[in-house]
């Protein structure tokens, strides 16, 4: 699929294909996606949520640790 860009107005509910491209494109049936160049600037970038993290107190106090039973998991 060959694709080509260029900025134009349009002018009661027409697109004008550029001189340059109109005698390379007579004919063939097209795909047409409006972008709109102005609306783009305007937005202002969305802060991500910041991430909160909930503490938790573990007692280990008489635990012991077995290696192999933790390996057989």
């Amino acid at each position: 699929m060959e694709t080509i860009e260029f900025k134009t107005i349009p002018q009661n509910g027409s697109v004008t294909i550029p001189p340059e491209y109109s005698a390379q494109w007579e004919g063939k049936n097209i795909r047409v996606i409006l972008l709109d160049d102005e609306g783009n600037l305007a937005l202002p970038m969305e802060q991500p949520p910041t991430p909160s993290f909930k503490t938790i107190s573990l007692s280990t106090r008489g635990f012991k640790f077995n290696r192999d039973s933790a390996n057989a998991r």
